[in-house]
């Protein structure tokens, strides 16, 4: 069996010493142009790969991420997973992943079995963070960004040990309802996802009431219902709305998967959408384009979500910035088949 290829065969190769050919292996600018171009032909030569195990005892890093996620099954998580991958290929890291089941007391479990693995920080994507969460990263030394998360935190100077990406919930559910009754509809209902879950649920539920306070609209607690943020809750919600004594005009429902789920209950009963009632979700996720009628939708930046989250850690890892903590990052507006002008 022929051995692996070793540095000092590449720097043979290349004809310079062991220590150039290493410089080069680690970027390091104190090499001439010509031998670094003579190092890396000869890397590509003889198909060398760094052993990055060997690596990682000597500088102490790993050029791993942990990312943790609340439940790998949603679709939302999918492209904000791709902008944590793009960034991290791009900068020569390797990502492991973990999910909690939705299980927020796995989270300890997890976040020690990232650190017996060494990673070099962790990304988390869960439904809220307090005190003790952020103690808990902080004791292991852990580089830390929050993605899609509420940030619950009292003691301020914890803000200094993390990093926050996220929207603005309220905000965007409260546009949306806007959006709607500026299109005149005026009996509007919500499905939430879990109730009282602080990420979502609460502040959504807020921005809905909101705007149609301003607007002199009723909310009516009738039609105020609540789901899991999945397709068959989703279909339930819309079946207890349709057996009330009086339809709404629209359903705004906080997740896409929720309002395909109530598009399902709707067309189930012979009633046509948007004609007869309306839908509108959250989050902006492929698979409401595609539903038919495709999903009128507030778009949630995921992909930049994760771009930003990973590229801010990895600048902390490398000791090239601080954190700042809160980044908002803004929504848009998508109109689609599943509402239509009432004017």
């Amino acid at each position: 069996m022929s051995r692996s290829v070793r540095l000092k065969d590449v720097a043979k190769l290349a004809g310079v010493g062991i220590g150039t050919a290493s410089r080069v292996l680690n970027n390091h600018p104190n090499v001439s142009k010509q031998k670094r171009q003579m190092v890396l032909k000869a890397m590509e030569e003889l198909c060398y790969r760094p052993n990055e195990i060997a690596r990682s005892l000597k500088t102490q890093t790993t050029k791993t991420i942990g990312v943790i996620l609340m439940d790998i099954t949603n679709p939302f998580y999918g492209n904000v997973v791709k902008g944590i991958e793009y960034i991290a290929y791009n900068k020569n890291y390797s990502l492991l992943l973990a999910d909690l089941n939705c299980n927020m007391n796995a989270l300890k479990d997890r976040i020690d079995e990232f650190r017996d693995k060494n990673v070099d920080g962790i990304i988390f994507m869960g439904t809220s963070v307090n005190d003790m969460d952020i103690k808990i990263f902080a004791s292991r030394q852990i580089p830390l960004a929050i993605i899609s998360t509420n940030v619950n935190v009292k003691d301020k100077k914890l803000y200094a040990k993390f990093y926050s990406v996220n929207i603005d919930n309220e905000k965007a559910a409260y546009d949306a309802t806007q959006y709607l009754i500026g299109l005149g509809y005026t009996k509007l209902a919500y499905i939430s996802g879990v109730q009282g879950d602080p990420n979502s649920s609460i502040p959504r539920e807020y921005g809905f009431k909101k705007a149609l306070k301003e607007n002199g609209i009723q909310n009516r607690q009738e039609w105020n219902k609540y789901g899991s943020f999945t397709f068959e809750s989703g279909y339930k919600a819309m079946q207890a709305l349709l057996e009330e004594e009086e339809r709404p005009e629209i359903v705004f429902a906080f997740s896409d998967l929720m309002a395909m789920g109530a598009a399902k209950a709707v067309m189930s009963r012979g009633f046509r959408i948007p004609e007869d009632i309306a839908l509108f979700g959250f989050d902006g996720i492929e698979n409401g384009k595609y539903f038919h009628p495709s999903i009128s939708t507030v778009k949630q930046p995921r992909y930049q979500m994760g771009t930003k989250g990973t590229s801010c850690l990895i600048d902390w890892i490398e000791g090239k910035e601080s954190p700042t903590c809160m980044i908002t990052l803004s929504h848009s507006i998508i109109e689609r088949e599943s509402t239509q002008s009432l004017l």
